[in-house]
């Protein structure tokens, strides 16, 4: 995988990994202009919002986006056959996040034409939208398995290293 392809794959994950997006479930937008704008951050802007999104959010506090780690791989001594094994998880979780996306897409379209129907039968509604909610259920859980293998990966050393690169120490 070249370098370019793990970072947009790192942002991937970032991305659905904040909490702006994970309140956003119904709204249309073209994620792929998002990642791209993301792979074009500079170093700064990655730290920056790595710090806020540990301190918007507990559980986000406790692991580190890929994107982080690999942009301060060389800070932390990030071994080759560690960053093999983070690109081999990555790519593993890119396949299954496109595959959810398309499931996504699927269920939003019922739930739309659910609610599309005059009068709008209510369990049938309902029905479209707990699918919907069973989609970002297995994605989050998905986000956070590959965010917890990332973090499992480091060395408590580099996971120190990190924090201290983070929170500006």
């Amino acid at each position: 995988m070249s370098a370019k392809s793990l970072l947009i794959a790192a942002c991937a994950l970032a991305a659905l990994a904040s909490p702006a997006i994970a309140q956003a479930p119904f709204l249309d937008g073209d994620d792929g202009a998002y990642i791209l704008a993301q792979a074009g951050d500079n170093h700064a802007r990655t730290i920056d919002r790595e710090r806020a999104e540990a301190a918007s959010d507990e559980v986000r506090a406790l692991v580190f986006s890929p994107e982080f780690i690999m942009e301060n791989r060389r800070a932390i001594a990030l071994s080759e056959r560690q960053r093999d094994q983070m690109i081999a998880d990555l790519q593993r979780l890119q396949g299954q996040l496109t595959a959810q996306q398309l499931r996504m897409e699927d269920a939003r379209e019922a739930l739309i034409a659910a609610m599309r129907a005059h009068p709008a039968v209510e369990a049938s509604v309902l029905a479209a939208l707990d699918e919907v909610l069973t989609i970002e259920r297995e994605v989050k859980r998905l986000q956070l398995r590959a965010l917890l293998r990332l973090r499992d990966s480091l060395t408590p050393t580099q996971r120190a290293r990190l924090t201290e690169l983070r929170d500006g120490d």
